[in-house]
């Protein structure tokens, strides 16, 4: 099976790559700006015309497409229109005229970024512009193609993960200098964010079972806010004396629905303790 990924140099992107190669498959990562990959495919998906996408995934039995720009501002942009949504349709068309399987990297705040509870069931109120063009390209994909899954992804954590989760800056921060981070609020907030390893493998799962339709994406445990950084300082620092809070700020939860699929998945101090090996492996040269 060829599989094509976009956005294939980011940070779910290149573990998607090498967890898709790593089990056999012929992957084309697809990117707007070279690595040291030679096997990607450049182009801009932002500008391409649907006869040059058309040349680049006629061969594709699969499409992850992952590419975005994560831009999470009340204020409309072109650069968020083009990207988030008009080359998502320009995609979609093209996976319809091949009538292949189209795996779409969605968000689950689409909901709503102040919501709570966020389940099957919770009515889509996209309210800024970057959920507003997912769901837009959500309608589209839905109309136009019967072999769809649309991701409704979390909160993403892991290594090098993006720094607008404070949970990813605190790892970041934990590994380069031994920060303890520090929370603005009183730390009661619940989250289930989901860690890219797992991500990663249950989008495999996704395409290797041909699970179609809308999937909620979150990890399996829901912690505070207070409990999630205690188990990170645990494991880098030994830990967690130096954990600070704000008391006089509440914290609010946000709790995505969980369906179990047929994987592990990590709990969050399994996955940190799996992120601090792999740190002093990479440090060590060891990987």
């Amino acid at each position: 099976m060829k599989i094509y990924i976009t956005g294939a140099s980011g940070f779910v992107g290149k573990r998607l790559v090498n967890n898709f190669r790593m089990k056999g498959f012929e992957v084309f990562p697809v990117v707007r700006n070279r690595t040291s990959d030679n096997s990607e495919i450049q182009i801009d998906l932002s500008i391409a015309t649907e006869s040059e996408l058309y040349k680049v995934f006629k061969n594709a039995d699969c499409i992850i497409h992952l590419a975005a720009l994560p831009d999470f501002s009340i204020n409309f942009s072109y650069n968020n229109y083009q990207i988030n949504c008009l080359a998502n349709l320009r995609l979609i068309n093209i996976a319809n005229q091949l009538n292949i399987h189209f795996v779409f990297a969605s968000n689950a705040l689409i909901s709503g970024v102040s919501s709570i509870q966020i389940n099957s069931e919770t009515e889509d109120s996209p309210d800024i512009p970057y959920n507003i063009a997912k769901y837009i390209s959500e309608m589209y994909l839905v109309e136009k193609i019967e072999k769809y899954s649309i991701l409704r992804i979390g909160g993403i954590y892991g290594i090098n993960g993006p720094q607008h989760l404070y949970l990813n800056n605190a790892i970041t921060k934990l590994i380069q200098d031994k920060t303890p981070p520090k929370i603005n609020n009183d730390g009661l907030g619940m989250r289930n964010y989901i860690y890219v390893e797992d991500l990663c493998e249950w989008i495999y799962h996704i395409v290797e079972n041909k699970v179609y339709g809308k999937i909620l994406m979150a990890g399996p445990e829901t912690l505070t806010l207070k409990d999630i950084f205690s188990n990170l300082c645990d494991v880098f620092l030994g830990n967690h004396n130096d954990l600070t809070y704000n008391e006089h700020f509440k914290g609010e939860s946000q709790i995505i629905e969980f369906k179990f699929p047929k994987i592990k998945l990590h709990r969050y101090r399994e996955a940190f303790e799996q992120m601090k090996i792999n740190s002093e492996n990479e440090n060590s040269g060891s990987i």
